[in-house]
C-alpha cells in the first residue's frame, strides 16, 4: 500500500501517471507545504522540524545524522572483516562505499542519488520543515510518477529507478549479519535525536502527550482535519 503526496503547487497532469493512478485507485494528497511529489509507504521514515524563530542548518542536523550512519556502517563492515588477514586494510577501503550527504538543488542526496522528499512552510507564527526519507520502497510504485518537466539539473533525464536510492541499501544490515530491519530504523532515529540535541533544546514527549495537545488545543484530530488542516485528498 502506498500514497502519493504532492506539494501545494503541484499539478497532477504534469507529475503523475494519471491512468495508472486511477486504475490502481491510489490516494493522492495535496500537502500544505511546497516541495515536489513523492510516493511513500510504511517503509518511509518521517521527520518534522518546526519552530517559531530559531535558526538551524540542514547540513548541520542531517549532515550529522548521515555521518553517524556512515560510521555505524563502516564499523559493522570492519567487524565482519576482523577474521580476515587484511581485515583492517579492507575495512578502510569500504569507507568509499558510503557517499556523503549533501543538499543539492534543494534535494537531500547521497552522492548522485536522492534519498527522500522535503518541503517547508513558513508563516508569521512560525516555520515547519518536513521530510520523508526512503528507507525502502517498492520499485513498481515509482511508475505512478511521471518524469517532471521541471527537475534538478543533476538529475537529467534519469528515471526514478536510476535517480533514487534506498537508505536500506546503503546503511541497512548486511546479509552476513542478523540485525533486523526495525533495529536499523531505530538506530537511524537515534542518530536524528542525537543530532537534534546538538542544535536544539530537546524535550521528549510520548505520542499520548502529543495527542493530548491536539485534543485540548485543536479540538481533536477529526475537527482539525475537517477545519483548519490545509492538506487535502484530491481527485486525479
Amino acid at each position: 500500500m502506498c500514497i502519493i503526496i504532492m506539494g501545494m503547487g503541484g499539478k497532477p497532469s504534469q507529475l503523475l501517471n494519471i491512468p495508472l493512478v486511477q486504475k490502481d485507485d491510489i490516494t493522492t494528497i495535496r500537502c500544505f507545504s511546497g516541495g515536489g511529489t513523492v510516493v511513500v509507504d510504511t517503509s518511509s521514515l518521517w521527520i518534522c522540524v518546526h519552530g517559531k524563530s530559531c535558526k538551524w542548518s540542514v547540513d548541520y542536523v542531517f549532515g550529522n545524522v548521515f555521518e553517524r550512519c556512515k560510521l555505524d556502517a563502516i564499523q559493522r563492515k570492519r567487524r565482519l572483516l576482523q577474521q580476515d588477514y587484511n581485515g583492517e586494510k579492507e575495512g578502510e577501503k569500504k569507507e568509499d562505499m558510503y557517499p556523503n550527504f549533501t543538499l543539492r538543488e534543494n534535494d537531500y542526496v547521497l552522492g548522485q542519488h536522492k534519498i527522500g522528499g522535503n518541503a517547508q512552510a513558513i508563516t508569521a507564527q512560525g516555520w515547519l520543515h518536513h521530510t520523508s526519507f526512503l528507507w525502502d520502497y517498492q520499485q513498481e510504485n515509482m511508475a505512478y510518477l511521471s518524469l517532471p518537466q521541471k527537475r534538478p539539473e543533476y538529475r537529467g533525464d534519469r528515471t526514478h529507478d536510476d535517480f533514487l536510492v534506498k537508505l536500506k541499501k546503503v546503511y541497512g544490515s548486511h546479509e552476513e549479519e542478523e540485525e533486523d530491519e526495525e533495529s536499523a530504523k531505530r538506530a537511524f532515529f537515534y542518530h536524528v535525536k542525537c543530532a537534534c540535541q546538538d542544535s536544539f533544546d530537546v524535550k521528549e514527549v510520548t505520542v499520548k502527550d502529543a495527542l493530548d495537545v491536539v485534543e485540548k488545543e485543536l479540538g481533536g484530530m477529526q475537527a482539525w482535519l475537517d477545519g483548519k488542516c490545509r492538506a487535502r485528498i484530491i481527485e486525479v
